[in-house]
C-alpha cells in the first residue's frame, strides 16, 4: 500500500514539474512580444554613418513616388536655371531633356518661374531636399542605389565597377541617353553619363555584372539601368560611400515606368558615338 501511495506522489510531483516547466517557457515566448508590443513605445530610427540618429524613419509609398520624380526633376531644373520650370515641354523637351516621364495626375505648373503644385501642395521657393532623388554607390559591395533626399533607401542593385577607384566621390548626372550607340554594344541600352568619360549603363556581358573589370564605369543589368532612367533626372547627385547600403522599401527594384517609342527616340542619340569608360 505504501509503494503504490509513493507511486501517486511521485506522479503528481512529476506532472507538477512538467506544468511549471511549462508554464515558464510560455512566458519566456509571451515576455519580448509584450514588451516590445505594450511596453516600450515604438522607436523607428535610421543612423547616420557615424551612428548619429538622422531622423524618424517613415517608409515611402509607391504613390509618392510620382511626386519625388517630378520633384526632383523641378528641384535639378531650379538648381541648373535658377528658376521653377513653367510648363512641361521645360522638364521634358528641348536639349536637356531633364526627364522622360512626367506624372500628369500629380503636378500642375503655377504659370510662374517660382511656383509649383504637386499633390495638391504649393512650393513657392524651394522643393525640400526630402521630396527630392539621388544615386549612392556602394564599391565596397558593388552595389549601386536609388536613394530619397531624407536618406531612405529605396532601391538597391548589383553592379560592375572598376578595377580601380572612380577619381571623384561626388558628380551628377550630365546627360541622359538611351540606346548608346545603337544600345547593342557594350555600353547597353541605356546610360547615365556622370563626368570625365565615366557613366552609369548597361551591358551586353550581364556576367560581368558583380566583378571590378571595368575601366572605371559602372554597369548594371539592361532590365535594372532601364528601370532606374524614368526616375533619374538631369542634375539629380551622385555620392560614393562607404560599407553597405541600408535594406530597401522596395526590395524587388522600382515600380517600372512605361515609357513610349516617341517618348524613347526622343532621347536616342544616333549621330552620337560614345566612348565611355566601360
Amino acid at each position: 500500500m505504501s509503494s503504490h501511495r509513493k507511486e501517486g506522489t511521485n506522479n503528481r510531483t512529476a506532472l507538477w514539474i512538467l506544468l511549471v516547466a511549462s508554464i515558464i517557457s510560455l512566458l519566456l515566448l509571451l515576455i519580448p512580444f509584450l514588451i516590445n508590443n505594450y511596453w516600450f513605445e515604438e522607436n523607428n530610427f535610421y543612423y547616420s554613418q557615424d551612428n548619429h540618429v538622422v531622423a524618424a524613419e517613415k517608409k515611402t509609398a509607391k504613390s509618392e513616388l510620382p511626386t519625388l520624380l517630378f520633384l526632383n526633376a523641378v528641384k535639378r531644373f531650379e538648381e541648373r536655371t535658377g528658376k521653377y520650370p513653367t510648363t512641361e515641354s521645360d522638364l521634358s523637351n528641348g536639349s536637356l531633356k531633364f526627364l522622360s516621364h512626367l506624372p500628369k495626375e500629380h503636378y500642375i505648373f503655377g504659370g510662374s518661374p517660382l511656383e509649383v503644385s504637386a499633390d495638391g501642395v504649393l512650393y513657392k521657393r524651394g522643393v525640400p531636399g526630402e521630396l527630392t532623388l539621388e544615386i549612392s554607390f556602394y564599391p565596397d559591395v558593388n552595389k549601386l542605389a536609388i536613394v530619397r533626399g531624407n536618406g531612405e533607401v529605396l532601391s538597391t542593385y548589383p553592379v560592375a565597377s572598376g578595377k580601380e577607384p572612380l577619381p571623384f566621390l561626388k558628380s551628377e548626372v550630365s546627360e541622359r541617353v538611351v540606346e548608346p550607340n545603337g544600345g547593342k554594344d557594350a555600353l547597353g541600352t541605356r546610360g547615365l553619363v556622370l563626368q570625365d568619360g565615366y557613366a552609369i549603363h548597361g551591358t551586353d556581358n550581364p556576367f560581368s555584372i558583380g566583378g571590378r573589370i571595368t575601366k572605371g564605369c559602372i554597369r548594371l543589368f539592361n532590365d535594372h539601368i532601364e528601370e532606374i532612367y524614368p526616375y533619374v533626372a538631369l542634375g539629380t547627385p551622385f555620392t560614393v560611400k562607404k560599407g553597405e547600403p541600408a535594406a530597401a522599401t522596395f526590395a524587388e527594384g522600382m515600380p517600372a515606368i512605361s515609357l513610349s517609342p516617341q517618348q524613347l527616340a526622343s532621347e536616342t542619340q544616333p549621330n552620337k558615338t560614345f566612348r565611355w569608360n566601360h
